[in-house]
């Protein structure tokens, strides 16, 4: 069984780097019409339809179906924190060699008053184990990353060894729901 899964298109904080997490931006109006742009391949229209319950998710899905859409709460953006609404390097020059601790601990890195990776995956992991059919989702990087995380057992330490595009389909295969396993990644819009 598949699922399909695709990020939300853009907001003005993804296009400035802002780690977004929890916060509840919309697509700004670049995302609105690159997610107009976006056309989902034919074989996965007829998939349930989920999306994370934040707005630029929904957004996004409703921008590229006319299908119910079922909010998947275990689906939402990692929790950043204390480091949500801030970017990377701000991060890096405020917590200096804290930060770098933290950023090594990869699947384990936890902000301040937000989420690990890990918990995450157990939370994907929990959604996984009660999806029944093929599902089209619309989510977050984090939710796509912690998914790669469970096919793989890449603990997050290094860079994946496949560059993700963020404006493609991703598969994995959930026939097994302990362990999902990557079917295809970076499939693009149909033209």
């Amino acid at each position: 069984m598949l699922l399909a899964i695709i990020r939300h298109a853009t907001t003005d904080w993804s296009e400035r780097k802002i780690l977004q997490g929890r916060s509840d931006t919309p697509l700004n109006d670049r995302g609105i019409k690159q997610a107009q742009s976006w056309k989902i391949p034919e074989k996965f229209t007829s998939y349930k339809w989920y999306t994370s319950p934040l707005q630029r998710a929904q957004q996004t899905a409703r921008i590229l179906t006319q299908k119910d859409l079922t909010l998947a709460p275990e689906l939402i953006e990692l929790d950043w924190g204390d480091w949500g609404g801030h970017n990377i390097k701000a991060l890096q020059q405020r917590y200096g060699c804290h930060f770098s601790e933290l950023e090594r601990l990869g699947i384990d890195m936890q902000p301040p008053k937000g989420e690990s990776p890990r918990q995450v995956n157990q939370r994907v992991q929990k959604w996984i184990n009660n999806c029944t059919e093929p599902s089209m989702v619309v989510s977050h990087k984090g939710v796509i990353r912690c998914l790669l995380s469970l096919a793989t057992g890449w603990d997050m330490t290094d860079d994946f060894p496949t560059k993700l595009r963020w404006n493609a389909v991703h598969l994995f295969d959930i026939s097994d729901q302990a362990n999902p396993k990557i079917h295809q990644l970076n499939v693009p819009f149909s033209p």
